[in-house]
């Protein structure tokens, strides 16, 4: 990229970012307002209720809203409204930061975000259908993941960071929950066994670059990966990329992630960041604009070595546009035949994953990003998404039809 180029878009991107910042502040108690009646209007010969608390800010944004490209789960939450609506449910919706919304009635199901149910009584009845919907893995394994990984950083390199956000880890919700649905594979499910004795139902996140027509020079493209994340970056590995490359001066590292809002992770690793030449910071990106898209030409693969995810959406978009996944176990994504899974997250395990794979034969690559293509048409899409996750709700809706009896 030209570096003129570049610092222009970043600017541009900047400002962009800044006015979706001050209007999303300015609007942010418009936005949390439960939705009652998702849609209006009563459904024909239908007496079922649903209570959603998830999100409740895309229910009240217009449909092509920049927020939509921040992150799926907002327009996620429109698909999961849609869904039970089609399966029967007038559907109110509360954000899950909303702890003033006190319900009105008790409801026939209720999906929950929430961990903590306190303020919800009344929604819930013995009749009640309880769901709770995972964004990914158990918190209480989650937070003992991160907080390893920040023991070891500090153990290697003598950096002490900022704590980084926990998850609420007290979650009563669980104890009366009939049901577990939620983002990744089966590996994820599994931690939640230890705080939740019932059926789990995993799904997978979806992609939006399943019809974009990329092509890529493999035999240059080889030596460049990806790393696209948003917060966190010692949770999602950042750290061990960094040290990585470093080392390896013949293979290119591209950064799209929030790293510039980790003051203290900058400052401990700015001269992987900004001073060496193999190592280039993009910064936060959006992914409608040309720096993606080129970097989504010029990279074979993506590499995400997390501590703790649940069908990580940054991950998914890169598959979802022909870029080979290589992914710690705990991503949460399946990559049979298209992908590869780090063994562990120790650097050297890192570092002869990324060399080994970079010697792979042009013919190779073409046919893993095509698979890569293909398994982003046709388990990573928003279409796998609803019919999946329509699926599971009605295999759930029959195990307890007779409660409504």
């Amino acid at each position: 990229m030209k570096p003129a180029r570049e610092a222009m878009n970043k600017i541009i991107l900047f400002l962009k970012k800044l006015f979706l910042v001050a209007t999303m502040v300015v609007m942010r108690k418009q936005w949390l307002r439960p939705v009652m009646n998702v849609g209006g209007g009563e459904l024909k010969g239908s007496k079922k209720s649903a209570l959603l608390i998830y999100l409740s800010t895309p229910f009240h944004l217009r449909p092509k809203h920049p927020l939509f490209w921040l992150h799926q789960n907002q327009r996620q939450c429109l698909i999961i409204a849609e869904i039970l609506q089609n399966l029967g449910y007038i559907v109110d919706v509360a954000d899950i930061t909303d702890r003033n919304f006190t319900p009105r009635k008790t409801y026939d199901l209720v999906i929950s975000h929430r961990v903590n149910h306190t303020g919800l009584e009344k929604a819930i009845g013995p009749k009640t259908i309880k769901i709770y919907l995972a964004s990914g893995t158990n918190h209480r394994v989650r937070n003992r993941r991160v907080q390893k990984r920040l023991q070891d950083l500090r153990a290697r390199r003598g950096c002490k960071l900022s704590p980084i956000v926990q998850d609420e880890e007290y979650m009563p919700y669980l104890h009366i929950a009939d049901e577990l649905i939620g983002f990744g594979n089966k590996r994820v499910m599994e931690t939640w066994r230890q705080n939740f004795s019932g059926m789990s139902y995993p799904f997978n996140n979806y992609g939006i670059f399943n019809r974009t027509n990329i092509k890529r020079n493999f035999k240059e493209a080889r030596n460049n990966f990806l790393f696209f994340g948003s917060r966190q970056q010692v949770a999602k590995g950042l750290d061990l990329l960094l040290e990585v490359f470093s080392k390896l001066p013949n293979h290119n590292l591209h950064v799209c992630s929030a790293y510039a809002a980790e003051k203290d992770f900058c400052n401990c690793y700015k001269e992987e960041l900004f001073r060496t030449e193999n190592i280039h910071a993009h910064g936060f990106v959006d992914i409608r604009g040309s720096v993606f898209r080129e970097l989504l030409n010029i990279c074979a693969f993506v590499i995400h070595p997390s501590a703790s995810e649940g069908s990580p959406g940054s991950v998914i978009h890169a598959v979802s546009a022909g870029l080979v996944p290589i992914l710690s176990k705990e991503s949460g994504v399946d990559v049979d035949g298209f992908g590869f899974l780090l063994k562990d997250a120790r650097l050297n395990t890192i570092s002869k994953t990324v060399q080994k794979l970079a010697t792979l034969k042009t013919a190779d690559l073409l046919r893993l990003s095509a698979r890569a293509r293909k398994a982003g048409r046709t388990h990573f899409s928003e279409t796998a998404f609803r019919k999946r996750l329509t699926q599971i709700l009605k295999t759930i809706f029959n195990k307890h039809k007779s409660r409504g009896k």
